[in-house]
């Protein structure tokens, strides 16, 4: 299938629904679209965008199939995963990949999403994402606790994973937004429908009774140390065990 932005053409795949990220500059003129190329009955959905200090693009969507990205193949089977994607300003693929999230679209509602994300001024991006019994990032693999947990991570500017956090209970748990503010603090919103959900040991009980979603708001500061990397503008394309300090 092919669509057009603008007037200007993407190839699809054969895909039922696919993603794209279009970019328009400050006097509305058309500057580039790029999409992922899907396999058969496949479908991608990115439910949020960020754009860092030096103009690089982030994003944030949920996958079900075969996605190919520049020369990055991600594949999300038998369920859709959270997966991310970044591109520099001129539209050239810098990093594509899936968290290996299981996300079971049976316990994503259509009024949630897979995750929000957010850059700060030093090129980072931190992700808040959803995950269904485990998700294994970098080297760090989380189990739910319940049906479904959030994981909180955090990437540097060429995607190394800086850290992560789990916030779970015995049931759902689901983002709604994630924004940064001063003195390296974190804010995330959403809901849950656990009975108790627990951050870093610290447990927000639910006040709605009988699995009813209730209201949270969660502040943390990042105090971990940076693992700080060279500075490399090239693709990484092998996976090393070591590449930072």
């Amino acid at each position: 299938y092919k669509a057009k932005v603008d007037g200007v053409e993407c190839n699809i795949g054969f895909s039922g629904s696919a993603d794209f990220i279009a970019k328009w500059n400050s006097d509305g003129q058309f500057q580039w679209v790029r999409n992922g190329l899907l396999g058969s009955n496949s479908i991608s959905k990115i439910t949020d965008i960020t754009i860092d200090a030096g103009g690089n693009i982030s994003a944030l969507g949920g996958l079900y199939g075969t996605g190919i990205y520049g020369n990055d193949t991600i594949i999300c089977m038998p369920e859709a995963n959270a997966f991310f994607l970044k591109y520099d300003k001129d539209g050239s693929i810098i990093n594509a990949f899936t968290f290996g999230a299981f996300v079971n679209q049976r316990y994503i509602p259509e009024n949630h999403s897979y995750g929000r994300l957010v850059s700060d001024e030093n090129n980072n991006v931190y992700i808040a994402s959803v995950f269904f019994d485990s998700v294994v990032v970098d080297k760090t693999k989380l189990i739910s606790r319940g049906l479904q947990d959030i994981f909180l991570a955090k990437f540097n500017e060429i995607g190394y994973l800086q850290w992560i956090r789990q916030i779970g209970g015995d049931r759902s748990e689901y983002v709604g937004d994630i924004s940064l503010g001063s003195d390296n603090r974190i804010y995330i919103t959403g809901d849950y429908c656990s009975t108790s959900m627990d951050l870093d040991g610290i447990t927000i009980n639910n006040n709605s009774g009988n699995g009813d979603e209730d209201m949270y708001l969660i502040a943390l500061t990042d105090t971990v140390t940076e693992n700080k990397c060279p500075e490399i503008n090239a693709r990484i394309l092998s996976g090393k065990d070591y590449f930072c300090e």
